[in-house]
C-alpha cells in the first residue's frame, strides 16, 4: 500500500460541495425526501467547516528558506519561501517571493527544489 499523501485542490473541493449543499437547500422542501436532503445538508455544511478550518491540510516539509516552484503558476520561476511575523498566517499555506513578486500559496501547489 502507497502511504504518500494525496494532494487536492482544495477550493475545486468546496466549490464542488458548495454546489452540492445548494441543491440540498433548495430540495429539501421536497416532501417526500425532506429528511433525506436534511441529512445531507448538514453532513455537507459538516465537511465544509471542516475542510476550511484546515483540519485536513496534509503536513508539510516546506519551510522558511526552501527553494520552490508552483506548478499553478510555472512561469514565476523558482521562489523563496519566507516567514514574516507580520504576515497572515494561515494553515497550509506559505509566503513565497519569486523575483518582485511576493505570493500567498497554498501547500498543495508548491514543488520543493532539491
Amino acid at each position: 500500500m502507497n502511504n504518500k499523501v494525496k494532494l487536492i485542490d482544495e477550493n475545486k473541493l468546496l466549490e464542488s460541495l458548495k454546489k452540492e449543499l445548494e441543491f440540498c437547500v433548495k430540495e429539501r422542501f421536497n416532501e417526500k425526501k425532506i429528511r433525506f436532503y436534511l441529512g445531507r445538508e448538514t453532513v455537507l455544511t459538516d465537511i465544509i467547516k471542516q475542510i476550511e478550518s484546515g483540519k485536513f491540510t496534509p503536513d508539510t516539509t516546506i519551510k522558511p528558506g526552501d527553494t520552490v516552484v508552483s506548478t499553478s503558476n510555472p512561469g514565476l520561476g523558482q521562489g523563496t519561501v519566507i516567514f514574516d511575523p507580520r504576515l497572515k498566517q494561515e494553515p497550509g499555506m506559505e509566503w513565497v517571493l519569486y523575483k518582485d513578486v511576493l505570493l500567498h500559496e497554498n501547500i498543495s501547489v508548491l514543488e520543493v527544489v532539491e
